[in-house]
């Protein structure tokens, strides 16, 4: 199964004043649609636009800023098959379409973050070495910070560099249980 990647930056418009997250245009966000899928660690809400997955929402509450997608809708439905798969541990890589809404630096954190394989970990200051930032392990940790694709792209799998667990939009609870569910220890 191949990973998901990463569709070419657009033009970025406006901040997310909830989440510090940038947006593409208005029309884009209008066309985007949220369902929900419980999974063992919780409920979980998934917003799918034009492009692609553009948010899964692990942590609610959940803003109500999206229509409601239709039951049927193939995507919405590939999405949560695929979640439950993981949540089961019958699929250890996604194959979606994704389109975060980023800076060319998020996204290419993000980018890296899809190459951490299933129950692996990687430091801040590895990621920041991968995309050529050495010394930026932090900016490294305020993209993971404001990931809005947690899971898919798994900013669960970056550790400090003494591999103590550190931040999680999701909290730290859930950061170690997504570990431990993939076997690390």
């Amino acid at each position: 199964m191949t990973q998901p990647s990463l569709h070419a930056t657009r033009p970025l418009t406006r901040p997310s004043p909830a989440r510090g997250r940038t947006n593409r245009s208005r029309d884009d966000d209008s066309l985007a649609t949220a369902s929900y899928v419980e999974l063992p660690w919780g409920p979980a809400r998934v917003v799918i636009g034009p492009q692609g997955l553009v948010a899964l929402d692990l942590r609610p509450p959940f803003d109500a800023d999206y229509p409601t997608a239709r039951a049927s809708d193939p995507m919405h439905r590939a999405v949560h098959a695929q979640l439950r798969a993981y949540a089961r541990r019958r699929l250890t890589s996604f194959s979606l379409p994704i389109d975060p809404p980023g800076t060319p630096f998020q996204r290419a954190v993000w980018a890296a973050l899809l190459k951490i394989p299933y129950g692996e970990t990687r430091t801040y200051g590895e990621i920041a070495a991968a995309i050529g930032h050495p010394g930026a392990a932090r900016a490294i940790g305020m993209a993971c910070r404001t990931n809005p694709i947690g899971l898919i792209i798994p900013c669960h799998r970056v550790v400090g560099s003494d591999g103590a667990l550190t931040g999680y939009a999701g909290g730290l609870d859930l950061k170690a249980r997504l570990l431990r569910h993939e076997g690390v220890q």
